[in-house]
């Protein structure tokens, strides 16, 4: 089938992606993906390169299902109900010889707090399990693999294995059958408000990055896939599938709505320099122009709908989406045109003192 024209007048990556929604009706989506790298001077610069979509995103690890994503799969949304953000870093130690830092970010309204060890062992004491002392580190990554979670494997009776569903890829997650005899590897990141002092403790997974679909509380919300559907609905959504599926943020990093893109943005222990402040860039979202058969020329103002603060590249990336249900399918489009003026007049280098480069006016 023909693809629709794009006439793309910014400096961005836009992608236009064609989905069945939720009552099985053909949409398109217009995707558009700005990154930006934060200078010293705690500014940010247009990347003059902009990054492809990750269309089956980045795992820390090769296998999803034992790995968490550092980057979800990009355009795999149709719509998202709210801004997501999400982190890639790592817990720096202030100084050395540290075993425990708190971390912390604000985005906006949006507020996390947690606190990170060093590397610690469950170990058979006398009687019980102990926890170690944690050993000093320089950092940590900031990863669910290394939050509370996981699988216990260790009975001998196959039927007795369990997971740990909010964190199949996390640590320190034990059962009353477990049948661990020697050193575990406990979490290092936990919730300064629950900190894990038993063996067979359970306390919410704490992460900063994007979460999977196959992982509690999402896995939920994605609806029955029963002998009913498969009767009367397949392969259209369940009837109880509901949007907030496709919200992928850590709990605590989902704002209510959306963010503007103006926010400022507060980090602690994230950074060997210590607190980071600075503003994410204050761009209105580009503007979409579609040719759609039996639709005057729509314009759509599309929400931003994920922040990505990358504290290891040192790289800010938002997302804005919009969507519009087409009568047929994708040959209803003809053409797509993406503006963003102000775009065009980011700073797009920085130099060593701080100072702005604009690009060249036409």
């Amino acid at each position: 089938m023909p693809h629709p024209s794009l006439d793309n007048k910014t400096p961005y990556v836009v992608e236009p992606l064609f989905y069945d929604d939720e009552d099985g009706d053909p949409t398109l989506v217009v995707l558009t993906k700005a990154t930006f790298e934060l200078h010293t001077a705690n500014q940010l610069a247009l990347l003059e390169e902009q990054p492809p979509l990750l269309t089956s995103g980045e795992c820390y690890g090769e296998d999803p299902e034992v790995s968490s994503y550092r980057y979800e799969p990009e355009g795999m949304a149709p719509f998202k109900a709210a801004t997501d953000v999400a982190v890639i870093g790592h817990a720096c130690a202030p100084k050395p010889r540290t075993t425990a830092v708190d971390v912390g970010l604000q985005v906006g309204p949006l507020r996390k707090v947690a606190r990170v060890f060093g590397e610690r062992l469950w170990f058979k004491g006398v009687g019980a399990f102990q926890l170690s002392a944690p050993h000093p580190f320089e950092k940590i990554p900031l990863t669910y693999e290394r939050a509370f979670g996981g699988w216990d494997r260790s009975p001998a009776n196959a039927d007795h294995h369990r997971v740990e569903a909010r964190n199949p890829v996390g640590r320190g997650f034990h059962t009353r059958h477990s049948a661990v005899e020697t050193e575990d590897y406990a979490p290092n990141i936990e919730s300064i408000n629950a900190l894990i002092s038993g063996y067979r403790d359970t306390p919410a997974p704490v992460g900063f990055g994007f979460t999977s679909p196959h992982w509690q509380p999402r896995a939920k919300y994605a609806g029955t896939y029963g002998e009913l559907w498969d009767k009367t609905r397949k392969p259209r959504l369940p009837t109880d599938f509901d949007v907030r599926h496709f919200s992928a943020a850590s709990e605590g990093l989902l704002a209510q709505g959306y963010l503007r893109g103006d926010e400022s943005v507060q980090s602690v222990g994230l950074s060997p320099r210590g607190e980071v402040r600075f503003g994410l860039p204050g761009l209105p979202p580009p503007q979409v122009r579609a040719v759609i058969a039996d639709k005057p020329d729509p314009v759509f103002t599309p929400r931003l709908d994920t922040v990505i603060l990358d504290f290891d590249q040192q790289r800010v990336t938002l997302f804005w989406r919009c969507r519009t249900k087409l009568s047929e399918g994708p040959h209803d489009v003809a053409e797509i045109a993406v503006e963003s003026p102000e775009s065009l007049k980011y700073p797009r280098i920085f130099t060593d003192d701080g100072e702005s480069q604009r690009p060249a006016a036409n």
